[in-house]
C-alpha cells in the first residue's frame, strides 16, 4: 500500500479512477489546489469514485455520501464527501 494524492475540484463533483479498495484518509488544499489523499494498492483494478466538495449552507442530498474532511480557506469552508 502507498499513500497517493489526487487533485479534485474546489466545488461540486469530481470523478476519479481509484483502486477499488482504496481508503480515502484526508482532504485539504495544497498550493491552492483541493486534493484528497488515499491509501492505495497501485496493482489493483480501478473503479470510478465520486468526490463532492460542498460549501457550508449548500443544499445537498447526503444519504449516499460519507464525510472525508472539512477544509477551511479564509472565510470559505468546504466539506468533502465520497459517494458510497
Amino acid at each position: 500500500m502507498k499513500i497517493y494524492k489526487y487533485p479534485i475540484n474546489m466545488f461540486g463533483r469530481t470523478e476519479l479512477p481509484l483502486p477499488k479498495s482504496c481508503n480515502i484518509i484526508s482532504a485539504n488544499q495544497q498550493n491552492a489546489q483541493m486534493c484528497i489523499w488515499a491509501e492505495v494498492d497501485t496493482e489493483e483494478d480501478t473503479a470510478m469514485f465520486g468526490i463532492w466538495s460542498i460549501t457550508t449552507g449548500e443544499e445537498h442530498d447526503f444519504d449516499q455520501l460519507q464525510h472525508i474532511a472539512t477544509v477551511m480557506n479564509g472565510p470559505l469552508v468546504l466539506h468533502v464527501y465520497v459517494e458510497v
